[in-house]
């Protein structure tokens, strides 16, 4: 009972920064669910008199979105698998085998996050050229393949697995391979829910590299999409909010699935924050 005023304050103020964090999103499933006149008034009210789907129906209709939306989930999901894959294998290298130059390595590798990514979009796209894969799926998938930031977050959880665990394996005969498969991998379910997160809204969330790579109508992200419901001079903020809210749902769903692992993955890792 003594501590109650302390936790009361405590959830009172987390209360206050989950509904001024959460207002944006609200405001935009409101924005999106109102009539086009009412979008017009001075003075509107926050929750709208006449609900109407209207504006989901005409994204829906007018547009490709579903194909956009499969363009976006196959693309964040190819790169999702690929970082899961060589990021595991790259981090438990870094974290547990000892090799020449494995400081050194690490320590150019996390040099390279310091480098901002606009500067890399010129070089990037002169090698698609090169590589004759703009305007294809490839070249929105290969640069998104292998993440430092997913290296280092392997590295930083496989670090605090025991060594014990390893040397018990290889005494019961284990692989370098099984003891990564079968005994690392496993552990790092936190760490690799937390990985796939961030990958997969990277990815989502992407609009500068598609709108370089990519010109074909039915090869365009999400993102890319929902940009060309907004006008030069006048914008249907009705249309382009039921396509926001449309676009951010899948996001929303990966990470309420994710939610425990997430938060235990962060923690674990040592980057909160």
């Amino acid at each position: 009972m003594r501590k109650w005023p302390g936790y009361s304050l405590t959830y009172l103020v987390l209360f206050l920064l989950a509904i001024a964090t959460s207002l944006p999103f609200i405001w935009m499933v409101l924005t999106s669910s109102r009539e086009t006149y009412s979008l017009l008034e001075v003075t509107r009210q926050l929750v709208p008199k006449t609900i109407t789907f209207e504006n989901y129906r005409r994204v829906l209709q007018e547009s490709p979105f579903l194909l956009w939306l499969a363009n976006s989930l196959m693309v964040s999901i190819s790169a999702v698998l690929t970082n899961l894959i060589f990021c595991s294998m790259a981090g438990y290298a870094f974290a547990k085998m000892k090799f020449f130059g494995r400081s050194q390595l690490f320590l150019i590798l996390i040099a390279t996050m310091m480098i901002p990514r606009q500067v890399t979009l010129i070089p990037l796209f002169a090698l698609m050229i090169k590589l004759h894969l703009i305007n294809t799926y490839w070249a929105l998938i290969l640069p998104s393949g292998v993440d430092v930031f997913g290296i280092f977050l392997m590295r930083q959880f496989i670090t605090q697995i025991p060594n014990e665990l390893e040397a018990a394996a290889r005494m019961d005969g284990c692989t370098q391979w099984q003891i990564l498969w079968r005994i690392i991998l496993p552990l790092c379910k936190p760490a690799l829910s937390s990985l796939a997160i961030f990958i997969f809204m990277w990815n989502w969330n992407d609009f500068v590299w598609p709108l370089i790579a990519v010109t074909d109508a039915d090869m365009r992200t999400v993102t890319v999409g929902v940009s060309i419901f907004e006008g030069r001079y006048l914008s249907n903020w009705g249309i382009v909010m039921a396509a926001g809210v449309m676009s951010v749902m899948p996001l929303v769903a990966l990470f309420v699935t994710l939610q425990r692992y997430f938060i235990q993955g962060v923690a674990m890792t040592g980057i909160k924050g």
